[in-house]
């Protein structure tokens, strides 16, 4: 499934979104005015919003790019221990794995 097509499947089966507040602020001023022939946009709108501070786990997507910039992902981030739980790779060789807190996975 391409990288587009599983967000979109992803994004379809959630009940909710759960956002760190930087993310949250940047979604409620971009996320509004947008549309798109999918109805990507309108889930993504109507989907409740939940701002968290303390995050158990977590879901990336690495994509095969190397950026010549860019800002770090967990530049900021207290260490803590993390254990992987699961991963799946996508036909374009994106890798999206499960971490989370060691305490809070199997």
């Amino acid at each position: 499934m391409p990288g587009t097509a599983f967000r979109v499947f992803a994004q379809m089966a959630s009940g909710a979104l759960l956002l760190g507040r930087r993310t949250y602020e940047g979604f409620a001023e971009a996320w509004p005015s947008r549309t798109d022939e999918d109805g990507f946009a309108d889930r993504m709108n109507g989907l409740p919003k939940f701002v968290v501070s303390l995050v158990d786990e977590l879901r990336l997507r690495i994509h095969p790019v190397v950026p010549e910039c860019g800002k770090r992902l967990f530049e900021d981030v207290d260490r803590m221990a993390l254990k992987l739980a699961e991963t799946r790779t996508l036909n374009a060789g994106v890798v999206i794995p499960l971490v989370g807190k060691r305490s809070n996975l199997r």
